[in-house]
């Protein structure tokens, strides 16, 4: 007699892996195209400029020092899944901070936050809370996704939005899990705030 293995998926289940995908391929829309005139050691999205987490440079050390490698700053940030893009010195990633997702620029050599852009309203649920896409940067645009949806492209010298856009309610699509857990009443926010200065 043969083994069979059924799988059995409950609908907020397979809302959920649709909405993951559809984020996915969105994402992946604007990552395929990064600019050549990206520099070799920059780091514009997801694992890296070609997207197979290999980096060009050619002063890596082999072995750390016992005392290991020397810190050159440390701050605290939110809470999220975000991986950080570096293009021309300056970092950029998500988290969640307070009632917000934030899309934030930092010095790399400093880690001075620059300024910071609230994408969206903060995300909790019991599988993390926070945002969990990595920003991509092409030739001077920020492209981020929120936990929820919302799809901005900002500039990543200013934070300025150029565009955004409410995926959930644009493909009348609902958020398949709570963004707060037992208090969702599918409220999802279509308005963009204008991008907020850096805290000093």
């Amino acid at each position: 007699m043969k083994n069979t293995i059924r799988f059995q998926f409950s609908l907020s289940q397979i809302l959920l892996l649709a909405f993951v995908f559809q984020s996915i391929c969105c994402v992946v829309a604007f990552s395929g195209e990064i600019s050549d005139k990206t520099p070799q050691s920059d780091w514009p999205q997801w694992r890296g400029q070609h997207r197979d987490g290999i980096s060009p440079e050619k002063s890596i050390l082999n072995s750390w020092p016992d005392s290991g490698p020397e810190k050159i700053w440390k701050i605290e940030i939110g809470e999220g899944f975000s991986g950080i893009s570096l293009v021309n010195n300056a970092l950029f990633t998500m988290w969640d901070e307070d009632e917000s997702q934030l899309l934030v620029r930092l010095d790399a050599e400093t880690g001075e936050e620059q300024w910071r852009f609230r994408i969206s309203d903060n995300f909790q649920n019991q599988y993390g809370n926070g945002p969990r896409s990595t920003p991509i940067v092409n030739e001077g645009m920020l492209y981020a996704i929120s936990a929820d949806g919302h799809l901005a492209a900002v500039e990543s010298t200013s934070g300025e939005l150029r565009w955004g856009h409410d995926l959930a309610t644009a493909f009348g699509s609902q958020i398949p899990f709570p963004r707060k857990m037992g208090n969702y009443h599918g409220d999802i926010p279509g308005q963009h705030a204008a991008p907020q200065p850096a805290s000093r």
